[in-house]
């Protein structure tokens, strides 16, 4: 963003000083800051603003605050105003805006109430900096409420340094050279809203006096109280209880001057419809037939009150083979409803049906007996009923006196007396507990025969049989016997692993699967060894016999020397008390001897200690060193002085977003100087040269 206008009179030699700076300032402003010099004089100019926030030509000028529904976009702008005053004059006699905006870090208060805040440029309106390009930061309201966004970023006028005369007074003056980054900050506050709607539905035709909507407007806030309407509206025919949220409702959940919260979820607007309840004044009685008036027309009474008596049926309801039975539903005693009384009727000549009730396979045709009156004699089968290898049991259900309704009677057989087989076994898969006893050619309803002996099966107890033992032979049956495992007891033994040299054999006998191992009692020191764990590990619940043997790891002692008899070169280090199958300690240090190079340790330090150790360490003798002749001192050659290269001119790429510059960064022009006021001596020389001319 950039945007930058002078307000000035400048002379001639303005002008053309105004040029040649033109012309130096085009250099990029990395290059000048990689040469140290600097670019802000040591007076800071004189600053002001403008803040405008808002949209859709909204405006609020000088930040402040302003009021969004939810959903809505706005904008906050801010132009910073470089004012020069004139020196010993007191007017202002140039204004910039910034050239560059960077470094924008954004806080919100509530980020629920207001979010998605982006910076991009804008075009400021009004004031004297109108249509100049500005920082423009937008926003989004999402939620009712309210937040404070606070804005940071830096800004650079990249204002050159000129001189001239003030257009006011016409004194000379200069405007100081400002490549300065200004750090500024700022804040407005959002009020978010949503309105919030109780609406009203008639829920029937013919209905006048309707309440307008209840409406809270512009809150800031998620929920509203609202009060439902007193205005009671009507309709012929009904009277009005009061309102519900549901419009199949039989009974008002709301009345006048309740209060209802509503609560905000989403969207600019939050709604509920509440639903007129209305109660009918009169009703309406009908009579049918419910056979579209074959027996009689329908008999409609209209214009009853509620609670008044149910008018009866007047008239005949007899119809032709039938008995009337009733209204349904049943007449109720007084009016509450519109209803309408159907007529039940029950046939007067009913059907009877014998029938043989095996599938696939026709034992007698079905005997049909139709057009019975009712609580006439019922029609007996003609015949007997038989089927091979069958006897015949009666009808089901049994055959009624009289005829009350249709009905079947289905014939019910016994099979005739046969044989049948009973066996015993011992249901055991892979092992024989017992023969199998099978009791063949037995007659039905005889006696089941007893299984002879008492069932056994070592670790087992004998449950009975399954199924359960009948007491009469009704068909081919198979008894199963059933076992329950016994408890099982297992033997627990500790041992030293040495036959007996540390401790004798501690025995735990009558241990019962399942149940907790007994602890060893007793000690497990050993003499030059400690104990090292029980193998197998040992278990905490019994499973099985086992045995559990010590297991022992040797204790050892290392040793590090120097292995000079003569001499002491560093003392023993002795490593005493280590378990058999541990790290091996390192030797604590750099082993030296004057005149010698250790060469390591004998024998070979192991990684894991396995037994009592000495290492020794090994030396090898340095060679003589061989005497070596004063070396000649020749006269030094002088070095030059390093050359410091020309600087690489670093390629303006400007400021990046992200490398925020340092507030007050300023930068030498001595040259720069000097070439200037070489050129204004060379205007003057030809301005004196065109007076002379003329």
């Amino acid at each position: 963003m950039n945007g930058k206008r002078f307000k000035r009179k400048w002379s001639r030699v303005g002008a053309c000083l105004l040029a040649v700076l033109m012309v130096v300032m085009s250099i990029p402003l990395s290059a000048f800051a990689a040469s140290g010099v600097t670019i802000s004089p040591d007076t800071q100019p004189g600053e002001w603003t403008y803040g405008q926030i808002g949209s859709n030509g909204n405006m609020n000028n000088y930040g402040g605050s302003v009021t969004k529904k939810v959903g809505e976009s706005g904008f906050y702008r801010r132009c910073p105003i470089n004012s020069i005053i004139g020196a010993g004059c007191g007017h202002i006699v140039a204004e910039y805006t910034p050239d560059y905006y960077c470094g924008f870090s954004t806080s919100v208060s509530n980020s629920e109430v207001v979010g998605n805040i982006s910076y991009g440029s804008g075009v400021w309106s009004g004031g004297s900096a109108n249509g100049a390009g500005c920082l423009e930061a937008s926003y989004k309201a999402l939620k009712p409420g309210r937040a404070n966004v606070g804005i940071s970023y830096y800004v650079n006028f990249m204002v050159m340094a000129e001189t001239g005369y003030c257009g006011t007074c016409g004194r000379a003056t200069s405007v100081p050279r400002d490549y300065t980054w200004h750090a500024y900050g700022d804040n407005f506050d959002v009020t978010v809203t949503a309105d919030y709607e109780l609406n009203y539905a008639a829920n029937g035709d013919k209905v006048t006096n309707m309440p307008s909507a209840t409406i809270k407007r512009n809150i800031a806030n998620t929920k509203a109280d609202l009060t439902v309407s007193s205005t009671k509206p009507s309709r012929e025919g009904y009277k009005f209880v009061g309102w519900s949220e549901d419009p199949e409702a039989k009974s008002a959940d709301y009345s006048g001057g309740q209060t209802i919260t509503l609560n905000w979820e989403a969207g600019a607007t939050v709604r509920k419809t509440l639903y007129a309840i209305w109660e009918k004044e009169t009703y309406t009685v009908k009579y049918t037939d419910g056979l579209g008036g074959e027996v009689f027309g329908d008999l409609v009474y209209e214009d009853l009150k509620k609670d008044s008596d149910t008018p009866a049926f007047v008239g005949s309801t007899e119809r032709e083979g039938y008995t009337f039975e009733g209204w349904a539903p049943a007449v109720s005693e007084k009016v509450t409803e519109d209803v309408t009384y159907v007529a039940t009727w029950s046939k007067n000549t009913y059907t009877v049906t014998y029938t043989d009730g095996v599938e696939g396979e026709i034992v007698f045709a079905d005997q049909v007996y139709e057009d019975l009156e009712k609580d006439s004699d019922t029609p007996a089968f003609q015949g007997t009923p038989s089927r091979e290898g069958y006897t015949f049991e009666g009808w089901a259900p049994a055959v009624s006196e009289k005829v009350t309704e249709d009905v079947t009677y289905v014939a019910t057989w016994s099979k005739d007396a046969e044989t049948y087989t009973v066996t015993y076994t011992d249901g055991v898969e892979g092992e024989i507990v017992f023969a199998d006893q099978v009791y063949e050619d037995l007659e039905k309803d005889s006696d089941t025969p007893a299984f002879q002996g008492t069932p056994s099966r070592e670790g087992y107890t004998f449950e009975g049989w399954a199924p359960a033992v009948s007491e009469k032979v009704t068909e081919d049956v198979t008894y199963v016997a059933t076992w329950s495992k016994n408890a099982e007891i297992y033997t627990v033994r500790y041992t030293d692993g040495l036959d007996g040299e540390v401790f004798g054999d501690l025995v735990y006998n009558k241990c019962e699967a399942g149940s907790k191992t007994p602890e060893y009692i007793g000690s497990l020191s050993r003499k030059g060894y400690v104990f090292n764990g029980w193998t197998p590990a040992w278990s905490e619940t019994v499973t099985g016999d086992v045995t559990y043997t010590a297991t022992w790891a040797k204790i050892c002692t290392v040793t590090y020397t120097d292995g000079v008899a003569e001499e002491v070169i560093f003392a023993d280090q002795v490593y005493d008390g280590l378990k058999e199958g541990s790290d091996t300690p390192a030797f604590q240090g750099t082993p030296s001897r004057e005149g010698y190079t250790f060469e390591g340790w004998a024998p070979a330090v192991s990684a894991k200690v396995t037994e009592d150790v000495t290492y020794v360490a090994t030396w090898s003798k340095n060679p003589d060193p061989t005497p070596t002749p004063d070396p000649v001192d020749p006269d030094p050659t002088p070095t030059p002085d390093p050359v410091d290269p020309d600087p690489t001119p670093t390629e303006s790429g400007g400021q990046s977003e992200r490398e925020i510059p340092k507030t007050g960064q300023q930068t030498d022009y001595a040259g720069l100087i000097l070439l200037i006021a070489s050129a204004l001596v060379a205007v003057l020389v030809i301005s004196k040269k065109v007076r002379r001319h003329q």
